[in-house]
């Protein structure tokens, strides 16, 4: 049996996660600078993510490509860019 208080919660926790405020930990993006510290920096959107690291297998970034980045604990990393045909 569903109470007011169920009813509640679930109402919260949809306006949150529509509210754009949680931040996602997987995020598709753009490559707009390569930096010389092995870093890029990308955007999405509007926003921009500077001085994301880069894992080793993705050893040649070029501006423009479509990367993936996700959000750990020491920051955003570059997992690669997207295969293109």
């Amino acid at each position: 049996m569903t109470t007011q208080f169920d009813r509640i919660v679930t109402a919260v926790l949809r306006a949150v996660r529509t509210s754009g405020l949680l931040e996602a930990n997987t995020l598709s993006a753009v490559v707009s600078v390569v930096n010389s510290d092995g870093t890029v920096d990308v955007t999405r959107n509007d926003s921009t993510y500077p001085r994301v690291r880069r894992l080793s297998g993705y050893s040649s970034p070029s501006v423009g490509q479509r990367v993936i980045i996700q959000k750990t604990s020491a920051g955003w990393v570059c997992l690669g860019s997207y295969l293109t045909s």
